[in-house]
């Protein structure tokens, strides 16, 4: 069966907490801090939706 690279982490590599994709960290669409802890998405429509409600996605 074939890995899907969605699923996959590695350090370098962080979960868009809106739509769950697997990003590489160094090339997110959008970076934001929340709390102690930094967010990468894989657009900017992901981190607003996540701005709108972030409460939502912990």
């Amino acid at each position: 069966m074939a890995e899907d690279i969605h699923s996959r982490r590695t350090a370098k590599q962080a979960q868009d907490p809106v739509c769950k994709m697997i990003v590489d960290v160094e090339k997110a669409a959008a970076r934001i801090e929340h709390g102690e802890h930094a967010h990468y998405f894989c657009s900017e429509k992901c981190k607003h939706e996540f701005e709108k409600n972030p409460k939502k996605y912990h």
